[in-house]
């Protein structure tokens, strides 16, 4: 089991955590270790070459991650 962290949270983000929790049918607390998964991701393909992205797809369709 993992560590206990204290999160603070203004209201717009505190909601947008439980709707995506919602929209998931997962906890919230795995929403944020999904997040951490894909920032260690940007973080890594980031130091590797400062322009690059991450791509997200869904069936045949390709998008680009930007994140600023």
């Amino acid at each position: 089991m993992g560590r206990p962290v204290k999160v603070n949270l203004n209201d717009q983000a505190s909601e947008e955590l439980k709707k995506i929790a919602q929209e998931l049918q997962i906890p919230e607390s795995e929403v944020l270790r999904k997040g951490l998964a894909i920032m260690r991701y940007y973080s890594q393909a980031h130091k590797e070459d400062r322009e690059a992205s991450l791509m997200i797809r869904k069936g045949d369709t390709v998008r680009e991650l930007i994140i600023a």
